[in-house]
């Protein structure tokens, strides 16, 4: 891109052409300005998509690996791969875990060690690869949807680093349906929960349409568990 300092000025030879040249005008600025913002949002928009579905919890108050819990004969892992897949560009599982035998050829991380709970696996997600944009999603979803999924991943946006849903405005974050861009990690790194992000100008807090809300309901204990 040149920039001509006045009306008769050409920009020099370098061999390639220039992608664009601007004659000084008042129009100038805000040409440059919607080309920088296409521009960022052809680059972000490029950036591979991941799901990183979490397992591998004590899952004391369920009794046994909520992961592996059935529904229709089919394990809660197996369906929430089914539905996050169709989104992104690739599914990993975080934490180290039985797995049922479909789920056998995705890649498995283990926990970095430097870390406890939940974000040991995001942490480990953003430094096996670190140019993905990351959709973290728990295990115990049972009602998780495709719609969910989409609407969470229409919240993105440049110079979003990190997009929370919230349940309502007196409800907690949700960081374990989430999404997490590269630059979180800058983040993620400096604490010790991915709640505590919160408060960042680069962190969005966004609510879900109510009828979505359900995407977001875990399940703890037997008595929860949909029949």
């Amino acid at each position: 891109m040149w920039l001509c300092r006045h009306e008769s000025e050409r920009p020099p030879e370098t061999g390639q052409p220039w992608h664009l040249v601007l004659e000084p005008a008042a129009s100038r600025l805000e040409r440059l300005a919607l080309l920088v913002d296409a521009w960022l949002k052809e680059h972000w928009q490029g950036r591979p998509k991941y799901a990183g579905i979490l397992i591998g919890g004590r899952s004391e108050r369920m009794g046994r690996p909520k992961h592996l819990l059935e529904r229709a004969g089919r394990s809660w892992l197996e369906c929430t791969i089914d539905v996050v897949r169709r989104w992104v560009d690739r599914v990993t599982l975080l934490g180290m875990a039985e797995l049922p035998a479909s789920a056998r050829s995705l890649p498995v991380l283990a926990d970095v060690p430097d870390r406890q709970g939940p974000l040991a696996g995001i942490l480990a997600a953003q430094r096996w690869c670190p140019e993905a944009a990351w959709v973290i999603v728990a295990c115990d979803l049972p009602y998780l949807t495709g719609e969910a999924i989409r609407w969470l991943l229409g919240q993105r946006a440049p110079g979003r680093w990190v997009v929370l849903p919230r349940l309502g405005q007196a409800g907690p974050v949700e960081p374990l349906l989430a999404v997490y861009e590269p630059q979180a990690r800058v983040l993620l790194e400096r604490v010790e929960a991915p709640s505590l992000v919160v408060g960042d100008a680069k962190v969005a807090v966004v609510e879900p349409p109510q009828q979505l809300w359900r995407s977001w309901i875990d399940v703890d204990t037997p008595d929860e568990v949909p029949r």
